[in-house]
């Protein structure tokens, strides 16, 4: 009892005793008082454990939660990418130049138009092929 005690912080005078009985009931009263030391012990030993199997819970689900945001984060991300190729070409193709590279061809902005749409297939199959969309 007085490791128990210690280990709770309990002292000497702080410790509550309990009253003598008289006869087969004070046997039996006191053999019940004793285990109370090891119950709260269990006890205090049974919270400990759950509590660690709930912080292990929490843990998990902040996992599950992150993982899923990183895979949002993906997705928007390769969006991104498949719309900043148009974007691009668009912007220097449409700064008025004379000398870009089929701006006086019969079939220029055809080309571009196809190359926009191969690069944009290309990437959408890169991303498809690593689980990005």
């Amino acid at each position: 009892m007085s490791e128990f005690a210690s280990a709770l912080g309990l002292h000497a005078d702080r410790r509550r005793t309990f009253p003598v009985r008289a006869g087969r009931a004070a046997a039996h009263g006191a053999a019940r008082h004793s285990k109370h030391p090891l119950d709260l012990a269990a006890t205090a030993q049974l919270v400990s454990d759950q509590g660690i199997a709930l912080d292990g819970v929490v843990s998990s689900h902040e996992s599950n939660i992150s993982n899923q945001q990183n895979d949002d984060t993906r997705k928007i991300s390769a969006f991104a990418a498949l719309l900043s190729v148009p974007t691009v070409l668009a912007g220097l193709f449409g700064m008025n130049f004379k000398n870009l590279p089929g701006v006086s061809w019969t079939y220029g902005w055809e080309a571009l138009i196809a190359v926009v749409v191969i690069l944009d297939v290309l990437m959408f199959i890169n991303f498809k092929r690593r689980h990005w969309l």
